[in-house]
């Protein structure tokens, strides 16, 4: 395993905010699970992954699930859209 690391930005309440997201990249022709540790100023904030829903969509779900009540509604889904958008796709 290879460990990667990038940096999303985004405005919250007016502000610019910086985070640090590191990934676990599996070596080999298919990584199986990756999972994405969101960190802010170096510390842990939470790890999130993408996974699949009943109805076979996408979903990102936060391995934590006690600190989930302490990030807004949706955040999660919008965070992992960027880190696909950012990451995956390049």
């Amino acid at each position: 395993m290879t460990y990667e690391s990038f940096h999303v930005q985004f405005n919250w309440k007016n502000n610019r905010r910086q985070i640090q997201v590191r990934t676990q990249k599996v070596d080999g022709v298919t990584p199986v699970i990756a999972t994405y540790e969101v960190l802010w100023n170096n510390t842990h904030l939470f790890t999130i992954y993408p996974t699949f829903n009943t109805l076979c969509h996408k979903v990102w779900k936060i391995v934590e699930k006690e600190r989930e009540d302490h990030v807004p509604y949706g955040f999660i889904a919008v965070l992992g859209t960027i880190i696909e958008d950012v990451y995956v796709m390049n």
